[in-house]
């Protein structure tokens, strides 16, 4: 998955159609495809290390679905595992940050009508 540096592996020998339903509700594919991806040990879901907020979000998701089945899940953040708590963060972070970008323009749109 090119450019996709952050991911979601599930760590299991059997794939139930639990499972299935769960992750393709975040992916498009095909079962074969996906069963494959998590009985290799490939990631099921990635995005980018920045700039896809929306599919970021969907990996935490679907790791707490997941997880709540009883599968082992682990994240990646360059092809480093890393822990929910700091995929929570980073995510509370880019919200953080896409809000202050939106009332920067906001501010910017509203100075500029004034003086115009």
């Amino acid at each position: 998955m090119k450019n996709n540096n952050v991911g979601l592996k599930i760590i299991t020998d059997t794939v139930s159609v639990e499972l299935i339903k769960i992750v393709k509700k975040y992916r498009d594919g095909s079962i074969g495809e996906i069963k494959e991806d998590i009985l290799n040990g490939n990631y099921v879901l990635s995005c980018a290390y920045s700039g896809d907020f929306e599919r970021f979000n969907d990996i935490i998701k679907c790791y707490y679905e997941v997880s709540e089945l009883g599968y082992s899940v682990e994240l990646y953040e360059h092809n480093r595992k890393n822990s929910i708590d700091f995929f929570k963060n980073w995510s509370n972070s880019m919200a953080d940050t896409r809000r202050q970008i939106e009332e920067d323009w906001d501010e910017l749109l509203d100075t500029d009508t004034v003086t115009h």
